[in-house]
């Protein structure tokens, strides 16, 4: 939970807590089983500009604990962030990038 920067909830049920402490949680929860690949698939779609930069933190997080992080998504917080390796663009089903 420290890691999700959700710990000070840890007395909560969990249907109290918002929508984004709840997805972070879930990463949280993923995180115990120690996987060496984590699959975002749109992670930011239903958050607004705070908890969207929260959790790219999260990811962040995850690549210096050397975990491979996938994400794909449309939102445009991802580009240029200076801790991705590969960018891949894809456009009606083609790889242009």
């Amino acid at each position: 939970m420290q890691i999700a920067n959700i710990a000070h909830k840890r007395d909560q049920i969990v249907s109290s807590l918002s929508g984004s402490e709840k997805q972070r949680l879930a990463i949280a929860r993923s995180l115990v089983m120690e996987p060496s690949i984590i699959l975002a698939d749109e992670p930011t779609a239903n958050l607004d500009k705070e908890n969207s930069l929260i959790f790219i933190e999260m990811l962040k997080k995850f690549k210096d604990l050397k975990k491979t992080v996938l994400v794909a998504t449309h939102d445009i917080l991802f580009d240029e962030l200076d801790f991705v390796d590969r960018y891949i663009h894809i456009k009606n089903g083609e790889m242009i990038s």
